[in-house]
């Protein structure tokens, strides 16, 4: 055979020997005229005419319609071409379809950001409503997709069987299931060959798959051609680098409330229609929730808001208004898109976890419905000697299957209801109160690491742990020792008595004085318990609450005297308190009696160089003041502002105290020199206490922030001196 009767090697021989599965042939040349005459005499039986253009040689196979190349041969056989392009959209999908037109203007801008072939993904947790995005996406765009559209789910078939058969019942195409040798084409080959040879009507396809979970099970058979747009839903993130991925979320709060109204009608949601807001809330505004609620609650008109409400928080998942299967009779569902409950759909993701990493969910669903700072778990995790490489693993996959959802750098969050779904595994493993008495103590113990006196800044640090801690302070004080019984409330009442926000933070420390007085106290008094005493009175005191204050000091002085006794900064601090509290009742005497004691008790315990004393001497000068002894206050106030300055650098709270006091003293020391002398120029006395009060006011502005009452009062104290004095400017 001459070298221009050889046959050239095509695309599909130089990639596998042949893309329909054949090897290298040996003896080409001695046989080519016997597999032309076995072609011809197939060709006859099947009445189809195959033509060797361009002086081809080579081997062909028999395909029913449609142009096979294999090597440089070119067999052409008839075309069976559908008459109009194939638009198959297996479902209807939801009638009142809510929001969503970002992601849908997001996927469609993704298919047709150039002419290159395009592939997208809606990635999003089960329930939230990726079919259906998916449906009204081609229903919406279809006329862009002349070339047709077509559906394959993925999840429970084989992609595969479905593409061939689709190319069999929708478009009349016989995929070969052998190749030129006889031998049998593996279902890659076949999809391959389909998506080479199907010649769709002018214009784009789009594929959809829809319920992808594994990269696996879906990128290789994939179509290459340009002429096709690619749509992919899943529960999985991050399928591949080269899919361009659009996570989809649960609907906003107007979306979620309007998908509720056009399910049951705006007159029942207007008649209970915070109980409404409220359901809707409950169900994270997923949509497969509120499609389950809304039908449910459609097929009973005498079923109230309030009762489903009630039903949904005491039976969680298990209500069958949200669970399908439950119910009796389904008539009002059978046009649903996925007819299933959401527990179902949780399930499928849950299955993907082993035992570890399950038990990492577990543990999540005990945090409050808010921001996880993923460093809790890791605190937690430490208490319960987990392996750090177990805790990664899980973070990656939970995160993976959507389990769990990213809230900025570092910290996570959890849907309302994967967060009931993961409860439930968690009673039913057995774990529950093990992973309770971890999570209850360890943030117990985060809670004590809290200053005594937060800043501003330091409150912004303390804010996340705070819902965390409301979790355990309302329903798991039974795991909490003895010693770490007071630690979540009494957190919790600083954090908002830092920011003046006393009304907010007096039942924590009435819960924490009763669980103290309940539990300890029916074995023996305890600090604990005169400690809480102490923090309720301080909190009366900052409200101005004087005479409720008084009486729970002394039962606090007399529980650490009689636990501790006199030689105790305890007690010294209930005793300068106490002795603070008489000043603003007139009660000088007994004030000074107190406040000395104090001093002389804190300069024993202490020495004379501590920050201790300088509060004692503070007292003092307060007692000074009060008393109209305007220099003696003076004398002290200037001794302590430079200590303090010492102890606690100019930027304090404790200084920003000090310059206050001691502008009030001098400003009022001023007005009674100038209403003897009727002096009435603005002097350099007059110019220092305006500086001492700005100094105080930027000070605490800085650690309190602008809104807390303590600034409000120095402010109103400054424009107060500045009525005083006539001397008036914008400020």
């Amino acid at each position: 055979m001459s070298s221009q009767d050889q046959p050239k090697p095509g695309i599909e021989q130089q990639a596998s020997e042949s893309t329909l599965g054949g090897g290298m042939m040996a003896n080409q040349g001695d046989n080519n005229n016997q597999i032309q005459d076995d072609n011809n005499i197939q060709q006859q039986n099947n009445s189809q005419a195959q033509v060797n253009q361009d002086n081809s040689t080579g081997y062909q196979t028999n395909v029913d319609g449609g142009t096979a190349y294999i090597g440089n041969n070119t067999i052409i056989h008839p075309q069976n071409k559908p008459n109009a392009a194939v638009k198959e959209i297996p479902y209807i999908g939801v009638r009142h379809f809510v929001g969503r037109e970002s992601e849908l203007a997001k996927i469609h801008e993704a298919l047709h950001r150039g002419k290159a072939y395009a592939i997208s993904a809606v990635a999003g947790m089960g329930g939230v409503g990726k079919t259906e995005l998916a449906i009204k996406y081609a229903r919406l765009y279809e006329k862009n997709y002349p070339g047709g559209i077509c559906w394959f789910s993925v999840r429970n078939g084989n992609l595969a069987t479905e593409i061939i058969q689709f190319a069999q019942l929708h478009l009349n195409l016989q995929v070969p299931q052998k190749n030129f040798q006889g031998n049998p084409l593996s279902l890659i080959q076949q999809v391959t060959w389909f998506w080479e040879n199907w010649q769709p009507c002018q214009g784009l396809v789009l594929v959809v798959l829809d319920d992808v979970t594994d990269a696996n099970n879906f990128i290789e058979y994939l179509p290459k051609n340009s002429r096709f747009r690619v749509l992919i839903t899943t529960r999985l993130r991050n399928l591949d680098s080269n899919i361009e991925e659009i996570l989809l979320d649960a609907l906003s709060e107007k979306e979620g409330l309007q998908l509720f109204v056009n399910l049951i009608g705006s007159l029942r949601v207007n008649k209970e229609s915070a109980t409404a807001r409220e359901i809707c809330q409950w169900l994270g505004y997923l949509p497969l929730g509120l499609e389950l609620v809304g039908r449910y609650l459609a097929e009973d008109f005498d079923l109230s808001l309030a009762r489903m409400l009630e039903r949904l928080q005491t039976q969680n998942l298990q209500d069958e208004a949200i669970d399908i299967k439950l119910q009796k009779g389904q008539n009002n569902y059978f046009l649903m898109t996925g007819k299933t409950s959401i527990k179902a759909a949780f399930e499928l993701s849950w299955q993907e976890l082993n035992t570890p990493i399950a038990t990492v969910a577990q543990l999540l669903s005990l945090f409050a419905l808010d921001v996880i700072p993923w460093k809790f778990v890791e605190f937690i995790a430490k208490y319960l000697n987990w392996a750090e490489e177990t805790l990664d693993n899980a973070k990656k996959l939970l995160y993976k299957l959507q389990l769990i959802q990213s809230a900025g750098e570092g910290s996570y969050k959890i849907h309302p209801l994967i967060r009931e779904f993961l409860q439930a595994k968690l009673l039913e493993s057995g774990l529950a109160d093990n992973l309770t008495l971890a999570f209850a103590t360890s943030m117990a113990a985060l809670a004590k690491q809290v200053p005594k006196s937060p800043s501003f800044v330091e409150l912004q640090n303390i804010a996340p742990i705070v819902p965390h801690l409301t979790q355990v302070a309302k329903s798991m004080t039974k795991y909490l020792s003895d010693r770490d019984l007071c630690h979540p409330f009494v957190c919790l009442a600083k954090f908002y008595e830092a920011q003046g926000l006393y009304k907010q933070a007096e039942p924590w420390r009435l819960q924490c004085l009763s669980e103290a007085q309940s539990r300890l106290c029916i074995k023996h008094p305890t600090v604990d318990v005169a400690a809480s005493l102490h923090g309720l009175a301080k909190l009366y005191k900052y409200q101005g609450r004087y005479t409720e204050a008084e009486p729970l000091f002394l039962q606090a002085l007399e529980l650490r005297k009689a636990i501790i006794g006199e030689y105790d900064q305890n007690y010294t601090e209930s005793l300068y308190e106490l002795g603070e509290l008489y000043l603003p009742l007139g009660r000088y005497s007994e004030a000074e009696t107190l406040l000395w004691k104090t001093l002389e008790l804190r300069q024993n315990l202490l020495g004379d160089s501590h920050p201790e004393i300088v509060e004692g001497l503070d007292g003092l000068a307060m007692l000074y003041s009060y008393q109209g002894r305007y220099s003696e206050a003076e004398l002290v106030y200037e001794k302590t502002l430079k200590l303090k300055k010492e102890f606690f650098g100019d930027n304090n709270l404790h200084v920003a105290n000090n310059l206050y006091r001691l502008a009030l003293v001098l400003a009022r020391k001023q007005w009674r020199k100038k209403a003897r002398n009727s002096i009435l120029l603005f002097t350099s006395d007059d110019r220092r206490i305006e500086s001492l009060f700005e100094q105080s006011i930027d000070i605490t502005k800085r650690l309190l922030g602008e809104y807390h009452p303590i600034l409000a009062e120095r402010l109103r104290e400054l424009s107060l001196f500045y009525y005083q004095q006539k001397w008036y400017r914008a400020r």
